[in-house]
């Protein structure tokens, strides 16, 4: 079972599957870690971290794209896990809070 956002990128792949194909799970997992240090570098390019960083890129950084990279990796490996992201986040987050209950 798949939320609505899994779907999209279930969509999304299969429109764009001859120009961008579907990688299998270990290859997505490896883009998901990947995504996540571009999310963090953009985190601290933009000026979240404590210092100021100078980088020679030619681009800015952009937070929500690296941010939405990562979420479309993360529908990715779950859906090659079979994996509702919903139904998971809902039951961590019961969990947790029985905990401080």
């Amino acid at each position: 079972m798949r939320n609505k956002d899994q779907q999209k990128v279930v969509d999304l792949r299969q429109l764009l599957k001859d120009d961008w194909p579907h990688p299998p799970v270990l290859d997505a997992w490896a883009f998901l870690v990947t995504e996540t240090a571009e999310l963090g570098d953009a985190l601290l390019r933009s000026g979240y971290g404590q210092m100021e960083y100078v980088r020679h890129h030619d681009k800015e950084p952009n937070v929500a794209n690296e941010l939405a990279d990562v979420y479309l990796m993360l529908c990715t490996v779950a859906n090659h896990l079979s994996v509702d992201l919903s139904f998971a986040l809902e039951a961590r987050t019961k969990h947790i809070i029985r905990r401080f209950e």
